[in-house]
């Protein structure tokens, strides 16, 4: 996001500013990071369209979560798994024609339609009582317990929400961001892996209100990093870890990420961080790290890190 564009109501420039408020959506109060651009001359503000987009979806993620509301690449996601077509997942749950296709596309569900959604979609066999075709009924059930174990250990101990960028938490989608990483720079240090994925996902968040990857992380004395990194790495299929002589280890990939995961936005996050730290050093990375204001505010606290200082970042 640009920090001075031209401004509409004067012959100046408009500087990119930031500020914590709160916001009413359904009777409930929100507190989000609101983006918007400022006239230098007249001092009225502004947002673009990207920015307002970016002030409503932390608004409405927070009210998924609160209220435990599924996401929509989640529906997305769980309709493709069983094969089936939006509409005909509208008429198997009952929801008007083109119902189900809204709530992919967005639209957030009232809380009765999120709780039944939300329970559908986290248990095959409640889904299976919906379904009348004995075939597809059958189908669903012999898949349910098919799920690998790897998502739950990678990503034990927090939940989808504020601290992980409301990013969906998939095993799938971090490799591809990995392989990216590795298929430009070639295998890289762990050290350097890390920072990489901290800066990834959080330029995203700043310029969506939603991360990559699914990652949570920490602040500790050696600079940011995704939590239980080593499960990351150990765990997730086609990346290897590799020690040299000097106890280091770098990380490898067996694929060419695959790009088509990852929206627009995604990619230009993921190029630009890229772009920027392509040639620095391990040393040199975590030297910018250690500058961050996140990192000196979190250091030594064990907490998650709260995606909103994204907002704070001064490197990228």
């Amino acid at each position: 996001m640009k920090t001075l564009i031209q401004s509409p109501f004067a012959d100046c420039q408009a500087q990119l500013k930031r500020k914590k408020m709160k916001a009413e959506y359904r009777g409930e109060s929100f507190e989000f990071e609101r983006v918007y651009y400022e006239c230098e001359e007249t001092k009225e503000t502004f947002t673009t369209s990207d920015q307002s987009e970016i002030n409503s979806n932390q608004v409405f993620n927070q009210y998924r979560e609160r209220h435990g509301i599924p996401y929509p690449d989640e529906l997305k996601s769980f309709r493709n798994k069983y094969g089936i077509s939006a509409q005909n997942m509208s008429r198997i749950l009952g929801l008007g024609i083109n119902q189900y296709s809204k709530y992919e596309n967005g639209e957030v569900p009232s809380l009765s339609s999120g709780k039944m959604l939300s329970l559908v979609i986290s248990s095959p066999e409640v889904f299976a009582n919906f379904v009348e075709d004995e075939e597809l009924k059958n189908r669903i059930l012999s898949t349910s317990h098919q799920e690998a174990t790897a998502k739950n250990l990678i990503f034990s101990g927090y939940k989808r929400g504020i601290y992980n960028g409301f990013a969906v938490q998939s095993v799938e989608k971090l490799k591809n961001v990995i392989s990216f990483f590795v298929g430009a720079m070639g295998e890289t240090y762990q050290t350097k892996m890390n920072k990489l994925l901290f800066y990834a996902d959080f330029d995203c968040y700043r310029e969506t209100g939603q991360s990559i990857t699914g990652l949570s992380y920490k602040a500790l004395p050696y600079g940011i990093v995704p939590s239980h990194f080593e499960k990351i790495y150990a765990l997730t299929d086609g990346i290897e870890c590799i020690p040299d002589d000097m106890g280091g280890v770098k990380i490898t990939s067996d694929s060419k990420a695959n790009m088509e995961l990852f929206s627009e936005k995604e990619k230009e996050s993921l190029n630009k961080v890229c772009a920027k730290f392509k040639d620095y050093s391990c040393r040199e990375i975590s030297k910018t790290n250690h500058e961050e204001s996140v990192w000196k505010k979190y250091n030594g606290s064990n907490q998650y890190i709260n995606f909103t200082e994204a907002f704070s970042l001064s490197t990228i």
